[in-house]
Parts: structure tokens; sequence; C-alpha cells
């Protein structure tokens, strides 16, 4: 369980945008951010915290056709480190460090999407496709852990586990 005495969020963000009449537009942002919960007098970082982050996109528009980039970065978030003290020897144990201690790797995804406008005599349709992590990057979220005794030794297994792979997906959207 975990219950802080308090907890703190602050930060800076800084957004460029380019938003005109003409078919190329886009943005890009900074963050520093730092979430923290207070516990007996220590900060420790909350599982959601991303101390950098960036964002990119760039969207084109023309007539009925709508076309989006869009790149996002972000530090990796915490987690808490588990590891086996004393390997090798009958005292072996696993040992559960300070949570939130060390962190995953960096997160980085890049996302398109086209779409195309139909008027229609009931309304709007609006067909899409999109590609969400397009270049099937393996952003960790979690990770999994095991543990056995082979030859009387004890071993620590980690599993992590990933955010979702590449996934497309093709849309219809009537508004009426």
């Amino acid at each position: 369980r975990i219950a802080p005495d308090s907890a703190r969020a602050e930060g800076i963000e800084a957004l460029l945008t380019r938003r005109s009449a003409e078919p190329w537009n886009g943005w890009l942002s900074y963050t520093w951010s730092r979430v923290t919960d207070r516990e007996d007098g220590v900060d420790t970082r909350r599982s959601w915290d991303q101390t950098h982050s960036v964002g990119a996109g760039l969207a084109w528009s023309a007539g009925p056709w709508n076309a989006t980039l869009a790149a996002s970065y972000h530090t990796g978030w915490p987690t808490t480190p588990v590891s086996v003290a004393e390997a090798g020897t009958p005292q072996a144990t696993i040992v559960v460090g300070r949570r939130n201690s060390v962190r995953y790797k960096d997160y980085s995804s890049v996302d398109m999407r086209v779409s195309r406008d139909f008027k229609l005599p009931r309304g709007d349709l609006n067909v899409f496709a999109e590609v969400t992590n397009a270049f099937n990057q393996r952003n960790q979220c979690c990770v999994d852990y095991s543990y056995a005794y082979p030859a009387g030794q004890l071993t620590l297994e980690r599993e992590y586990r990933h955010w979702l792979p590449i996934v497309p997906s093709i849309g219809v959207l009537w508004r009426y």
C-alpha cells in the first residue's frame, strides 16, 4: 500500500505552433516535470513521472484530405528494482529496492494518420487510416519477475513487457 503524507507535481512546458490557412502546419513542445510522493520526509517519484518529454507534429490539409505525422519521446517511467542478495550462497534472498528508484528505458513513438471527408446528403463521412507506433518501438511498461532454485541456487528472472507494437487501423466516422 502506498499512502503518502503529501504529493507534489511541478514543471514547465514550452509549446511552439504554426497555425495558418496554408496546407502545412505543425507543433513542437518540450516539458520538464517532476511528480513525487512524500513519505516520512522522503520524496519518491510517482510511477508516471516523466522528467523530459518532447513532442512534434506536422499536419497537412488540402480540401477534403488531411494527413498528420506526430512523434513523441519521454524519459522512461520509474520502477522499483528487484535483485538477489548474496547470490550463489545458501543465504541468497530476493531484495526489493527503494520504490521507483530506477527507470525503464525511454519511450518513443511515431504515429501517422490520413483521412478524407465526404459530404453526404445527410451529414459528413470521414474515412481514415492510421498507424500508431509506426516504427514498432519496444517501449517498456512493466516487468514480471519469477524465481527458481535450479541446482539449489536462487535465480531471479525478469521478463519485460511492452506497450503496444505497431497498430494499423482504418475507420469510418459518419457525422449527421
